[in-house]
């Protein structure tokens, strides 16, 4: 059966194409494991633990700003658990549905144009689903908030645009509801609404001002739904809002860099030749050559859209949506991770938009000379050839975690990021010793990065060297590390005073016991152990200040009230046990029934925790003697 161009059924099988395509290029990330950011807001979600908790899901900080998100993660977690499957099949469904808005906004774009170029629709969908720089916001489980926002924001457009060309309050509701929910999924969300006035004013207004006056109650109506986002802020918490405090650039820095970023992410968007996990890129401090360049190639983009206005006003909204789609990453928020393909996934309908109007109009142009129409044709075919054969190659990388990385470590040689990274794979792999020397390398890279100095530390504690991970866990605290960081200190630092306590060297005992209560000055354990090595060196008295303050930071230690009660008793500045009765204590001490020296993992557990690779605290560090492989949890470097 013949289907005519234009039709429903055309449509249907458009946009069915456009899916298989797209289904094609992505098979092989829907076994991908999770990574980078995905360990510690999924696997590391305490809505998503065990049971599904909604409370705790959109309360416990885990980007309470992006509901939305959220909600299809809750979604995810109530129909698989935390199988990874399924979570990229939403990715994929939600770029699919992207896609198909994409294909409608086409439609719209030709029918405003009068006489536009007739495959306009269908190339600028095709163009958009085999993108290869949008793999990363696909295949990536915690980029989906930009693919949701898009879908939210691209359905809000053309319900606008609805709205606009035939009115009706029921179609302006359902494009603020659109633009609220993309808002509600990701802060970039915000550009909708300025991309929907933008399109009025390009390409139904003929760019004049004048255009704007009747339809000013729904274009305000459009942008007060941005107005949603500092909303969630203001109810809600959002760790990138607690990172803008320190991993952040100056204003100046900042926007002299964004001439240099803007202009790459643009020339990237129109031919992507590479694509990178995690850019390395350095910080323009000065208006030198370089940032001059990317000033003159964005106002060069500016000035084109500017004369093509009205000759083309495909050509020019594409453009404007580039930019728009792009400003609230970049240059909108000075993160100091400020370049990531992920942050172009919207932006990448302008693109995708200008080259198939382009290329459209370049085979209407050719009329009726079938020659020159068949070679435009050809160059469409072999563009989105390349496209596919790019995402395809792409999307096998990003399903394996070593290869990832391996290839961003050698694509960002300055950054010890993507070496950590791979260090924690290769170990959680199995492949302790080529871990190593993979986290040797970030240290050298990168000497003052915590992470990496933390990672090296866990290794060495599971191949028995507890010396050398103190001076790693060490490392890591004096570079300002976090409080898992400074916790498996403590924990290494108390297990191994423990070891020199039984040993009969307590001036190391009690060096290593007052390291720990330095970084962890509120563990009662540390101290009622610094108060039984200060006991056995008879300091009485300096013992009953320690075992004071250990029931102080922890009223039901019962076992610090008894040595208190004991040492208060004899009235003597030394506790009367024998040497043997305190060694006995000491090993009751690290037991489970009183929990005041850290516990060895199991094997299991240390099993457990390498498997997820998530964020939770470790539970304690394995002791200098310990029998087990197991020690602090693998900290994998996560951006935020």
């Amino acid at each position: 059966m013949k289907v005519s161009r234009g039709s429903p059924a055309w449509h249907g099988l458009v946009v069915a194409t456009l899916a298989a395509a797209v289904a094609g290029v992505y098979a092989v990330t829907l076994q991908a494991p999770f990574v980078f950011d995905d360990l510690h807001f999924i696997l590391g979600n305490p809505g998503l633990q065990q049971d599904l908790d909604l409370r705790k899901l959109l309360s416990d900080g885990m980007q309470e700003t992006r509901p939305v998100y959220q909600l299809t993660l809750a979604a995810n977690f109530a129909v698989g658990g935390l199988e990874v499957v399924g979570y990229h099949v939403v990715n994929v469904a939600l770029h699919v549905a992207c896609v198909a808005l994409v294909y409608a906004l086409g439609l719209t774009l030709r029918e405003d144009l009068g006489d536009g170029p007739s495959w306009l629709p269908e190339l600028s969908a095709a163009l958009f689903a085999l993108h290869p720089l949008a793999t990363e916001s696909v295949a990536y489980v915690s980029a989906r908030p930009g693919v949701l926002a898009t879908a939210f924001g691209l359905a809000g457009l053309l319900a606008y645009l609805r709205y606009d060309g035939l009115g009706g309050g029921r179609r302006l509701a359902l494009s603020l509801v659109a633009f609220a929910l993309a808002c509600a999924s990701k802060e970039a969300g915000v550009s909708f609404p300025t991309i929907a006035v933008a399109y009025v004013f390009i390409v139904r207004g003929d760019s004049r001002l004048s255009c704007l006056r009747g339809r000013w109650p729904g274009l305000v109506a459009a942008l007060a739904t941005v107005l949603v986002v500092p909303l969630l802020y203001v109810v809600g918490a959002n760790p990138h809002a607690d990172g803008i405090g320190g991993e952040v650039l100056p204003w100046g820095e900042h926007y002299l860099t964004q001439f240099r970023v803007i202009a790459f992410f643009s020339m990237l968007s129109l031919v992507p030749v590479a694509n990178n996990f995690d850019y390395e890129a350095p910080v323009s401090r000065t208006f030198d050559g370089h940032v001059a360049g990317g000033a003159g190639m964005i106002a060069a983009l500016l000035m084109a859209a500017w004369y093509a206005r009205r000759r083309a006003p495909a050509i020019a909204f594409g453009i404007v949506w580039f930019f728009l789609a792009l400003a609230p990453t970049n240059p909108g928020v000075p993160f100091a991770n400020f370049m990531a393909e992920r942050y172009l996934y919207a932006a990448l309908v302008g693109p995708s938009l200008v080259v198939a109007w382009a290329v459209s109009w370049a085979m209407a142009r050719a009329g009726a000379a079938r020659g020159q129409r068949a070679a435009f044709a050809a160059v469409a075919a072999a563009i989105l050839l390349l496209f596919a054969g790019r995402t395809a190659a792409r999307n096998i990388t990003l399903a394996d975690p070593v290869a990832l990385w391996t290839e961003t470590a050698a694509q960002s040689p300055g950054k010890s990021r993507p070496l950590v990274n791979l260090g924690v794979v290769l170990s959680e792999r199995g492949d302790l010793e080529n871990g190593l020397a993979v986290l040797l390398a970030a240290v050298g890279v990168d000497p003052k990065d915590p992470r990496a100095h933390y990672n090296l530390g866990v290794l060495h504690q599971r191949e028995k060297r507890p010396l050398e991970a103190l001076q790693s866990f060490r490392a890591a605290v004096e570079l300002g590390g976090r409080a898992r960081h400074r916790h498996a200190f403590a924990s290494l630092a108390n297990s191994m005073a423990i070891d020199m306590y039984r040993q009969g060297q307590l001036d190391r005992a009690e060096l290593l016991l007052r390291e720990a209560i330095r970084v962890e000055s509120d563990a009662a354990r540390y101290r009622f152990n610094l108060g039984a090595v200060l006991e056995a060196a008879g300091q009485g008295a300096a013992a009953r200040r320690e075992f004071e303050t250990a029931l102080e930071l922890d009223p039901g230690y019962e076992k610090a009230r008894q040595r208190l009660e004991s040492a208060s008793g004899t009235g003597t500045e030394t506790d009367s046990e024998t040497d043997s009765e305190t060694d006995s204590e000491t090993e009751t001490d690290s037991g489970t029934e009183s929990g005041t020296e850290p516990e060895s993992e199991t094997e299991s557990e240390s099993e457990s925790e390498s498997e997820t690779e998530s964020g939770a605290e470790p539970e304690a560090g394995a002791g200098a003697g310990a029998d087990t492989d197991a020690g602090a949890g693998i900290d994998p470097e996560a951006a935020r």
